[in-house]
């Protein structure tokens, strides 16, 4: 990779692994990645993320609320899933606006991030396979849970909130580019922000 002054494409075969070759991640140009990386750059500046702190805070008194309960009872508490919890509840929460609440649900809902693991365990063959991640888009949302395990009706729901909620925003988005008023590409980068 070069420093921040050079100019650098990304390699194709990595724009291919999680289908979304319109995403901010799956950009290949360099200029279109600057373009599609600002946009969205003031969604995580300084002051924007100052004003998450309440959203964290919030989020951090209730795993701490779970962790107490786990004390009462003497029963281990699995940390991975536990703060995977927390980051998942709050990024849904920030970037889609909804209130998945993984931190109260048994186990953490752990089954989410197992999913998550086996996506990205999995990446290496979608970077060579890169026909595999459309054609796994194509299937009926059933047999991808059934491939993938039940954290992946999740992962679909999400993906389709991201989805209207793009739609939405599409409608708003009256001075935007052409370019940006896709609302596959909103969609693209909804994915991304939530992987």
């Amino acid at each position: 990779f070069t420093g921040a002054n050079s100019k650098r494409d990304k390699p194709p075969t990595w724009s291919h692994a999680f289908s979304n070759v319109d995403s901010a991640f799956g950009t290949i140009s360099h200029e279109k990645h600057r373009v599609r990386r600002n946009a969205i750059a003031p969604f995580f500046s300084t002051s924007s993320m100052r004003k998450l702190e309440p959203l964290i805070q919030e989020n951090i008194n209730k795993l701490v609320t779970v962790f107490r309960r786990y004390q009462k009872t003497k029963e281990p508490i699995p940390l991975r899933p536990a703060f995977g919890a927390l980051t998942s509840d709050i990024i849904a929460e920030y970037c889609f606006g909804v209130n998945e609440n993984y931190i109260e649900a048994p186990g953490f809902n752990v089954m989410v991030l197992e999913t998550t693991d086996v996506l990205t365990d999995t990446m290496h063959v979608t970077v060579q396979l890169q026909w595999l991640p459309k054609f796994l888009n194509s299937l009926p949302d059933g047999i991808v849970v059934g491939m993938f395990g039940p954290g992946m009706a999740k992962v679909l729901e999400l993906k389709r909130v991201s989805s209207e909620r793009a739609l939405f925003a599409d409608y708003k988005l009256t001075t935007a580019s052409i370019a940006f008023k896709r609302s596959k590409r909103l969609l693209n980068h909804g994915e991304i922000t939530e992987m």
